[in-house]
């Protein structure tokens, strides 16, 4: 009862205002026409004047002008008149929003991504600020990495949304921080996502879906980034495990059989570059080993098996060399005999 009677009285207003603004615009027509025929006169008035006169030569062009400055004026104000009545009207009656349509592959559902919004059916579309509602649903809803609002007037909101993909899992507490490219943090999980690397290294201190992620090391973070966006650019979804523990020495692994002493973090994406022409175009399908990379331009590659050798070389002379360092200290020993 009380929504019709407050429709009843809006009706009431809204046909006042229009009233209102008819008698204005009929107002400003009647003075218009007024006008015009003064102008008219005076222009009759003008040319009488300029035939009977000796020299038609002195023909008072300045109030020609003058009467179309004011004819412009009046033109304007009329004008300016139509659009400020349509602003008011479009900021109050019309131009209120009935109808929310939302694009794009997520896994939120409609009401969700409304409810994050915080924008209601029957706001203002004029008065629409979508800045917070972008705010609201980006952390709201974490897998959501921006959304775009076109407003379609008189009272349609359209939400385009761009899904946040996980990029990285980066070990924390147990479990991992599914985080998106751009630094997001998505979700916590006790197992990693298929398809993205593991981070090793980053010690985060949030742990918040929704928020950013924020370690210590600053430099890290960058670092991070950097990887994450040229591991996209440069196609490599091979890498499966980055090791950060130390960002002067940083290692990765390909397809779980390369280990790659990658070094610092100059020239991240020459490097990857590098890698990626080297085990695609030199070294044999399938290979495992370690390949050791010396500056920008240098690198290694150490097979597995040769690896394997070598290690086991120095195990037996790291125990030769104990086993001659014990009998050193057995053949050492004095055994004194008091009489």
């Amino acid at each position: 009862m009380n929504d019709l009677k407050n429709r009843r009285e809006a009706t009431r207003e809204m046909r006042a205002v229009q009233r209102e603004a008819t008698r204005e615009m009929r107002a400003v027509q009647r003075e218009t026409a007024r006008e015009t025929r003064e102008v008219q006169r005076e222009t009759q008035r003008e040319a009488t004047r300029e035939m009977r006169a000796a020299r038609p030569h002195r023909r008072p062009r300045e109030r020609v002008k003058m009467r179309e400055i004011k004819m412009s004026r009046y033109r304007f104000a009329v004008i300016a008149l139509v659009t400020g009545l349509f602003a008011t009207l479009s900021m109050t009656f019309f131009c209120n929003i009935k109808k929310i349509d939302i694009y794009g592959d997520t896994r939120y559902g409609y009401a969700d991504v409304v409810a994050a919004s915080g924008i209601n059916f029957g706001d203002n579309m004029t008065r629409l600020k979508t800045d917070p509602a972008l705010g609201g649903i980006t952390s709201a809803l974490p897998y959501i990495e921006h959304a775009e609002f076109k407003k379609v007037f008189p009272n349609t909101l359209k939400i385009t949304l761009e899904p946040c993909l996980p990029s990285a899992n980066i070990e924390y507490g147990g479990g991992y921080m599914i985080t998106g490219r751009s630094g997001k943090i998505l979700d916590m999980s006790a197992e990693p996502v298929t398809g993205v690397p593991v981070f090793r290294g980053i010690v985060p201190t949030e742990n918040v879906p929704g928020t950013m992620l924020v370690t210590s090391d600053e430099q890290k973070i960058k670092i991070y980034n950097t990887l994450c966006a040229e591991l996209v650019k440069q196609n490599m979804p091979q890498i499966n495990m980055i090791d950060m523990t130390d960002k002067y020495e940083i290692k990765m692994t390909y397809a779980g059989r390369i280990e790659i002493e990658f070094g610092n973090w100059s020239e991240i994406g020459y490097k990857l570059s590098f890698i990626k022409k080297l085990i695609e175009e030199s070294l044999p399908p399938e290979s495992s080993g370690y390949l050791i990379m010396r500056g920008s331009n240098g690198v290694s590659f150490i097979k597995t098996e040769d690896m394997d050798r070598y290690i086991r070389t120095l195990d037996r002379k790291r125990e030769a060399e104990e086993a001659a360092a014990a009998e050193t200290t057995d053949a050492g020993e004095v055994t004194t005999i008091d009489n």
